[in-house]
């Protein structure tokens, strides 16, 4: 119950109770809601850290070792990689050298040079949720892995969608093939993240791909969360969940690891995820 203020307070306990009221105020996590806020930064209470990775080749030496070192000293839960490069025959030994052992992977190749994208999690605290949706459509303009992920806190998992596109394609298929999937998961109530190197010039906003990609996002109610470039002065790199306060997943403020531009192509970007707990939609 809040502090209650009444005429007969001393001016110091007045003083005392409004502190204690912003003080609880500011423990409201996005939905206004405490638990929200203690899962958001509570490590051990539902909070996993996720990094976007372009890897521009994980086949490169300097790039895998780059890579595997960026996980430990992150304590990464969830690794997203676009571009990785690899192809089949090649996929298991590069995820063996750069993956801790307790790691495991969900991997698309383009089948032929370049592309690719992977998620890798922690298996120790999540798992991986059998669901039926059909195989990614194997256009150049759409390639992505999706993954069905559970922490061992959340009572209902999280589907991460990591994705790809190269500057060279048309905007309009690809946002149209990503909205079909998007509104099927949406259908069926699952709680989605989109992550992934979109290749669009945000340095330069009117542009046809920048005002395609804005109609986009407000026509599904979706919001684009990092705000720092990440390649150059464009956000290439974005992290994107459902504009809704009652959006099963929450977030918080996307980091572009500037310390660590040196390491990758693009800079990285770190933040967490939790679930939030105020929607218990699908069972």
């Amino acid at each position: 119950m809040d502090a209650e203020i009444s005429t007969m307070d001393t001016v110091d306990n007045i003083a005392m109770k409004i502190e204690k009221m912003n003080l609880k105020d500011e423990a409201k996590g996005p939905q206004g809601k405490e638990e929200n806020k203690q899962q958001g930064e509570g490590g051990n209470d539902g909070a996993v850290k996720v990094g976007l990775v372009f890897g521009h080749s994980i086949l490169n030496d300097a790039t895998k070792r780059n890579l595997r070192d960026y996980i430990k000293a992150k304590e990464l839960k969830i690794c997203l990689i676009t571009n990785t490069w690899v192809q089949e025959g090649t996929t298991d030994t590069a995820f063996t050298y750069i993956l801790p052992k307790d790691f495991l992977f969900c991997n698309q190749v383009r089948g032929q040079r370049g592309g690719g994208n992977a998620i890798a999690f922690n298996t120790t605290d999540l798992t991986e949720i059998p669901w039926t949706m059909g195989p990614p459509d194997p256009a150049p303009d759409f390639e992505y892995v999706a993954a069905n992920l559970k922490h061992d806190t959340w009572d209902n998992p999280i589907v991460f969608i990591n994705m790809f596109r190269t500057h060279s394609n048309e905007i309009e298929p690809f946002l149209e093939k990503l909205e079909n999937l998007l509104n099927k998961l949406f259908i069926e109530n699952k709680a989605v993240i989109v992550t992934g190197n979109f290749n669009i010039p945000t340095s330069t906003p009117n542009v046809k791909e920048c005002k395609k990609f804005e109609e986009f996002l407000h026509r599904n109610n979706l919001k684009q969360c990092v705000k720092t470039a990440t390649h150059n002065k464009n956000i290439l790199d974005m992290v994107i969940i459902k504009e809704d306060e009652n959006n099963p997943v929450c977030i918080s403020d996307p980091i572009v690891d500037k310390d660590n531009h040196d390491k990758f192509n693009h800079i990285p970007v770190l933040f967490n995820i939790w679930r939030n707990l105020a929607t218990q939609e699908e069972k």
